[in-house]
């Protein structure tokens, strides 16, 4: 047996102010509970949208390394083939038909006006075509 008095941990009734103070503290300490796990959340969906974009640049230079091709913005124009009554989209950097398509309405009633604001291909220059109309 002991001799000397001792501390031990019991529980112990509360005053009504203790009560107040306690739930003061409690409501303090909830705040800073949504608060970090807000904090958290928000750190943890800029780390997974940093590997997703960090992952789309890996992909994108795997795909250029490997076909040994990379998209570029290109200077293009529209010429009109009048005879075939189409627009082609060529490259400047290359002459290349890119994308063919029909004319539209419109293109086709300003090709009989005069007023097509499109290149003519000379090599299907109607001559019997009206001309282009000069801006």
């Amino acid at each position: 047996m002991r001799t000397e008095s001792f501390l031990s941990r019991l529980t112990c009734k509360l005053s009504e102010e203790q009560v107040r103070e306690k739930s003061d503290a409690m409501a303090n300490a909830v705040g800073a509970l949504r608060a970090h796990q807000a904090a958290t959340k928000a750190t943890a969906a800029m780390a997974k949208y940093e590997e997703k974009k960090l992952t789309a640049t890996v992909d994108i230079h795997a795909m250029e390394v490997t076909t040994r091709t990379e998209v570029r913005n290109v200077e293009c124009k529209e010429v009109a083939d009048i005879r075939r009554l189409i627009v082609e989209t060529i490259r400047m950097d290359t002459s290349e038909v890119i994308h063919t398509r029909p004319m539209d309405a419109a293109e086709r009633e300003e090709l009989r006006q005069g007023k097509l604001d499109l290149d003519l291909d000379p090599e299907h220059f109607d001559r019997a075509a009206p001309a282009r109309a000069k801006h």
